[in-house]
């Protein structure tokens, strides 16, 4: 487990969480880029999948380094892959507002109706794609998701 060292001593000071103490503790320092992107790409290949070079190094740059960040990138690159081109186009869909869109000009966007693209945002909000801001817009969770959209499915 990789973690930020203030949020890992006051979690080992916990008196409730004696399996931590017991852990032996590591200092990692910065993970080699080349070592990050062999790492997911074999986690990657590992369960019949391939990743694409331009997305692993862009993964490997958000990382930088950082093996908490490897952890944190790696989960939601994972969870990110079960996407369905619904849930891709309902994000795409978001792309165009920079300050959260609302669910009328997505299904607009779309081209299907509201009810249809609640199914997706309720989806989306499930897995932390999205979250709901004030006003009743929505906007990316995922840090960068939105700049790796913008560069990799749009023209």
């Amino acid at each position: 487990m990789a973690g930020l060292l203030s949020d890992v001593t006051d979690l080992i000071a916990d008196e409730r969480v004696t399996f931590l103490r017991r852990a032996r503790q590591q200092y990692i320092g910065r993970i080699e880029d080349g070592e990050v992107k062999l790492a997911l790409r074999r986690s990657v290949e590992a369960v019949g999948k391939t990743i694409e070079p331009e997305a692993l190094e862009f993964a490997a740059a958000s990382i930088g380094g950082f093996a908490y960040m490897l952890q944190l990138v790696g989960y939601f690159m994972w969870e990110e892959a079960w996407m369905s081109e619904k849930d891709l186009a309902f994000a795409l869909a978001m792309l165009d507002d920079s300050d959260g869109s609302r669910l009328v000009d997505i299904a607009a966007r779309m081209d299907v109706t509201n009810g249809y693209a609640s199914t997706y945002k309720r989806r989306l909000l499930k897995k932390g794609v999205v979250g709901e801001r004030p006003g009743g817009r929505l906007d990316f969770d995922i840090p960068l998701l939105r700049e790796y959209l913008d560069e990799f499915y749009t023209e």
